[in-house]
């Protein structure tokens, strides 16, 4: 039995990479108020939804959203500073699950976070784990395969490795040495 191919559309909102996604908008019809599209959008690191691809404005306010097909998911990107936390994980599985179930009914789903490089493709990598929708950021890897592993909540706190410390050089450890006396 064949299955029905999975259609995803991937972007960002960010100025760098908007234009591409508003092409892909167009190239598929794509309007605000057709229920044929499923929209997860990520907001930015202030907490702002930016809907102008979508035909809507730039909002911090979930409801500005209502009664249209674009779905407002208040996630950032982890840091270091600022891992995930199971809240925030599971917040990420239950967007994924809701694109899959809008998915599974026929639609098409728009992914789009601000660069397009990391939570959206993660939500496209957790429904379509093909290698060219993984993403290059290693924490929305592991938050897609972790959806993938059955909602996985063991993978918190979910932020980028910790870089390795930095060797001080000879002159900077002869410097602290010359404080210490």
């Amino acid at each position: 039995m064949a299955t029905k191919a999975i259609t995803i559309i991937q972007g960002g909102v960010h100025s760098s990479v908007v234009a591409k996604l508003k092409e892909q908008l167009d190239a598929c019809g794509y309007k605000a108020d057709d229920p044929k599209f499923y929209v997860v959008l990520f907001c930015d690191w202030h907490g702002f939804y930016d809907g102008a691809p979508f035909g809507k404005a730039k909002s911090d306010n979930e409801s500005d959203f209502e009664d249209t097909n674009i779905h407002p998911v208040a996630l950032h990107d982890p840091t270091q500073v600022d891992p995930w936390d199971a809240i925030q994980l599971a917040a990420f599985y239950k967007a994924v699950d809701l694109a899959h179930n809008a998915v599974r009914e026929g639609k098409t789903l728009v992914a789009v976070c601000m660069q397009g490089a990391n939570r959206s493709k993660a939500v496209q990598y957790a429904l379509d784990p093909k290698k060219e929708n993984l993403s290059t950021c290693v924490s929305m890897q592991r938050a897609a395969k972790g959806y993938l592993a059955n909602h996985d909540l063991k993978i918190v706190p979910l932020g980028p490795p910790r870089a390795s410390r930095s060797r001080a050089t000879e002159g900077e450890k002869e410097t602290k040495k010359q404080r210490r006396a």
